[in-house]
């Protein structure tokens, strides 16, 4: 769980929560074809922390939040584009959302996909 301190209080943020903005931010993607344990299909299955499940894991520690991502690409996309697209987006919005700044963004393409 990430704690923030406000000015009234503390707010807690669970790694459920970074996982699901990170999942709708490979729904805005073009060019990812799914996870390669199908996230897309099933949005709200997330995770525990520290355990990968639906292709996303989302680790805290002292040095700050490490995000790990399994995804399928569709054949004949620049896969070095959609990664770097992707890192930036989860990234963006989960600041945006949350004020967390995230340490790294790993992507792990296990799949290349050809569009039918």
């Amino acid at each position: 769980m990430i704690e923030k301190i406000l000015s009234n209080g503390k707010l807690h943020i669970t790694e459920e929560v970074l996982a699901i903005i990170t999942l709708l931010a490979i729904e805005d993607v073009e060019g990812i074809a799914k996870s390669v344990s199908g996230i897309k299909d099933d949005i709200f299955g997330v995770l525990k922390p520290n355990y990968t499940k639906k292709g996303i894991s989302i680790e805290n520690d002292k040095d700050g939040v490490e995000i790990n991502i399994k995804i399928s690409v569709y054949f004949e996309n620049n896969v070095v584009e959609i990664c770097e697209k992707l890192q930036h987006l989860v990234a963006q919005e989960i600041y945006a959302m949350t004020g967390v700044s995230i340490k790294n963004i790993n992507i792990k393409v296990d799949q290349i996909i050809k569009a039918s």
